[in-house]
């Protein structure tokens, strides 16, 4: 008789690997999911019932009747929770306590062999959640799997291994290279599960996975005989510095527990002190510690071997895990330590292979003033990157690809978008993000009844169907609502991913309110001036979504907690915010940045001023990157009569110090326009750097679209160019293009991007429409680099 399972985290890592595992033996398993709520409505839940997965619905810290209801006829409970989410295992142990039932519960374990008691904070969480399940006296098995191999490898320099890559410490070499780790390859580890369940002899037991117990030179070697190439780059830390560097982190979190910056960190540092310095994870500890050996149980069993696995990852074979994430500004945080920082880099000599379009890095020597010459590179490095600013780029030699339509059409054109059968007149201010699972969402105002910046806006929105990357207008859905309540001004939409939640950010004021008054509405009435009144300011509301855009929450008011007292008009955007390296949401505004710290979807508020927001005319439309060298950068529209009132304004900083004013760039001339940055990648052993700059690129006119790549750590120079003009929208169909816009990185690794265009621009009253672009790099650097026409 099949078990039923339940298994939590199916649409994760982990969990899809046991969820693989199980289906394929459909006479042991029936499968189902726990979901939350805010999730059952999502894409990967709507997929997991096409194969045959039941799906039942229960909220781990909602009511506890929910949860034993939701346990009813399970026999096996599997918990692959996420690492900041294990405490809330308590409540589902609980309920499977309660429901007589269940006959084995398998805490979210799968880690490395570590012991309790302040070796690795995860581990210890973990532990919380075991002795619940001790004093129960609920049947249960944990389950630990050693290291995955799909983040174990290093890269080659002809780049056959990139694409399998998921993290950018892959040439790291620990305390010599010499501690022996046991590894598992992520697709066995449902297997291993599948038989483990299965076996009354692992009941109330301790068991580890694993296929190979290899030390870094090993798997290095191996890497080497596989691919046929030489692993001349490597980056040594010693066990002086793994040790200076745990005790740093451990002490950074203990001092800020509810940082998630300084958790994930001291997780990271945990993992490597315990496996490369206290050399926790080999089999002979595990047996120490209680574990039965896989291996031992089950003789028959094969699991893929390391060299195996390299094998497929030379075949193209093995999919990158995490592939929503981008781990590599990671690599490069590295606060003070007690240990004076000794890492040696070696580089491939001039005769040694290479990945095209890369220059060689220098060797650099392991001595005692190391600093100092890295400061010095650093400097000549910088006279470089001024004196040559163009890159040999490797995406260059890519076919060009590019696609074009209007997203958001108004009433003007005979195929319109409406909600509720209401059209709009204008579509104005565009922002386009990619959530965390790959779909496009695209907002814009919403003007009722004229082009203007008052009177009725409503914030709109667009997302695309799926899995769809925006290939096509049929990709996406119809025309939907954030907010549009009564007759206000909702606008400036800026939002921001921040894993699962989408926040979407937006300024308010009164319909009879405008900036200054006086401004006529549909009704011949005039507008009132914004004032410092409770009723009369400009005010921040915040809406968010947990189901991909689904649905948004009704906005709410966040004015006091991110705006100074005192203020009348006001702007957030518009456009995009960002997630810091560090973990927090940082969200531009006018003279300011909206922070949010916390845990992603749970944010706590507040605002950094910039340059004390008094008397600059600038910081008023802004926008936000964090660029490659870990500092925020502002580029940010002009304004006024300054000499510098025609160049985009710059301003560079941190969360605790910025630049005392905003800078004219005379690089990037502009209109007086919003503009959009984005930051693609970090740069890899592939690939450069690559930061984005969208705007009309003239002093003059905003019908002259122009982006521009930069490819040095702080954006200061810009390396290549394109004219939208290159590929032109018809202007009899699309009207004349330009203005606003916002940039995203769509799942497939293309650019997409968000344009106005005014329908006549001889006509201050014309309807405006918002175009949409999508190209891969190869398109953008097959321009002639150049944004003069």
């Amino acid at each position: 008789m099949a078990q039923k399972v339940l298994l939590l985290g199916a649409t994760g890592q982990t969990g899809k690997s046991i969820l693989d595992a199980l289906l394929v033996d459909p006479k042991s398993f029936y499968v189902n999911a726990l979901v939350r709520p805010a999730s059952a409505s999502k894409p990967a839940v709507a997929e997991l019932r096409t194969r045959g997965v039941g799906v039942r619905i229960a909220e781990l810290t909602g009511p506890l009747d929910d949860l034993v209801a939701a346990l009813q006829s399970i026999d096996v409970v599997i918990s692959t929770i996420s690492a900041g989410g294990q405490l809330d295992q308590l409540q589902l142990a609980t309920a499977a306590n309660k429901q007589a039932g269940v006959k084995r519960f398998v805490p979210c374990a799968f880690i490395t062999v570590a012991p309790p008691g302040g070796v690795m904070l995860l581990r210890d969480e973990k532990q919380r959640v075991y002795e619940h399940i001790f004093k129960l006296h609920l049947p249960y098995t944990i389950i630990d799997v050693g290291f995955w191999h799909q983040i174990s490898f290093p890269l080659v320099p002809s780049g056959r291994f990139d694409a399998a890559n998921a993290t950018p410490w892959s040439q790291r070499i620990h305390a010599g290279g010499t501690a022996r780790n046991m590894l598992t390859d992520l697709r066995d580890v449902g297997r291993y599960v599948a038989r483990i369940i299965k076996d009354e002899r692992t009941l109330n037991k301790y068991v580890v996975t694993y296929s190979d117990v290899l030390t870094e030179n090993e798997i290095f070697a191996i890497a080497e005989e596989v691919s046929g190439e030489k692993i001349v780059e490597r980056e040594y830390l010693s066990k002086d510095e793994l040790v200076a560097k745990h005790t740093h982190f451990t002490a950074l979190h203990s001092a800020s527990p509810d940082d998630a910056s300084a958790r994930m960190h001291r997780n990271i540092n945990d993992y490597a002190h315990s496996k490369y310095v206290r050399e926790d994870n080999t089999p002979e500890y595990a047996k120490y510690l209680g574990y039965l050996d896989a291996n031992e149980l089950y003789p028959d069993f094969t699991p893929t071997t390391f060299r195996e696995f390299m094998g497929e990852v030379l075949a193209g074979k093995v999919e990158r895990p995490y592939k929503e994430m981008d781990f590599s500004a990671l690599k490069e945080y590295s606060p003070p330590s007690p240990i004076a920082h000794t890492r040696q880099i070696r580089a491939l000599p001039p005769e040694q292979p290479r990945r095209p379009g890369l220059l060689p890095r220098h060797h650099l020597p392991h001595l005692p003033h190391l600093r100092f010459y890295v400061t010095l590179v650093a400097l000549v490095s910088t006279f470089i990157r001024v004196a040559f600013a163009q890159v040999d780029d490797p995406a260059s030699s890519q076919s060009p690809i590019h696609v074009k339509y209007a997203l958001f059409r108004p009433n003007n054109l005979a195929d319109p978008d409406s909600f509720l059968d209401i059209t709009y007149h204008t579509f104005r201010i565009p922002a386009v993000v990619t959530t965390s699972t790959g779909r496009l969402i695209a907002f814009a105002e919403g003007r009722r009844h004229d082009n203007h910046d008052w009177g009725d806006i409503n914030l709109m929105y667009k997302r695309t169907r799926g899995a769809a990357t925006g290939d096509a207008y049929s990709e996406w859905g119809s025309l939907q609502q954030v907010v549009g309540k009564g007759a206000g001004t909702w606008g400036n939409p800026t939002a921001v991913v921040d894993g699962g939640t989408v926040y979407v950010f937006m300024s308010w004021n009164g319909a009879e309110y405008s900036q200054g008054g006086g401004d006529l509405l549909p009704d011949g009435s005039k507008t009132l001036p914004v004032d410092t009144s409770p009723e009369g300011r400009r005010r921040v509301f915040v809406s968010q979504s947990t189901d991909d855009g689904a649905t948004f929450s009704d906005p709410v008011d966040i004015t006091a907690e991110v705006t100074p007292d005192g203020w009348s008009w006001d702007a957030v955007g518009p456009g995009r915010g960002i997630v810091l390296t560090t973990g927090e949401v940082v969200v531009p505004a006018m003279q300011r940045n909206i922070v949010g710290r916390g845990t992603p979807g749970n944010r706590t508020w507040s605002y950094q001023l910039l340059f004390g927001g008094k008397g600059t005319s600038v910081g008023g439309e802004g926008t936000i990157l964090q660029t490659p060298d870990g500092r925020l950068y502002r580029n940010d529209r002009p304004t006024g009569t300054a000499s510098d009132a025609n160049m985009r304004q710059v301003a560079r900083g941190t969360l605790s110090s910025f630049d005392p004013t905003f800078v004219g760039d005379a690089h990037l001339p502009d209109p007086q326009a919003e503009g959009s940055t984005f930051l693609y990648n970090q740069a890899t052993t592939s690939a450069p750097s690559r930061v984005l700059f969208l705007n009309s690129a003239a002093t003059n006119t905003r019908q002259r679209m122009c982006m521009r790549v930069s490819y040095d750590s702080k954006a200061s120079s810009w390396g290549h160019a394109r004219n939208f003009a290159d590929e032109p929208f018809a202007a009899s169909s699309f009207g004349s293009e330009g203005g606003y816009s916002s940039i995203t990185k769509t799942a497939d690794s293309r650019i997409g991007v968000l344009v106005e265009s005014n329908w006549n621009t001889a006509d201050r009253e014309s309807h405006r429409l918002i175009l949409w672009r999508k190209f891969n790099l190869g398109w953008l650097l097959a321009g002639d680099g150049d944004c003069t026409l």
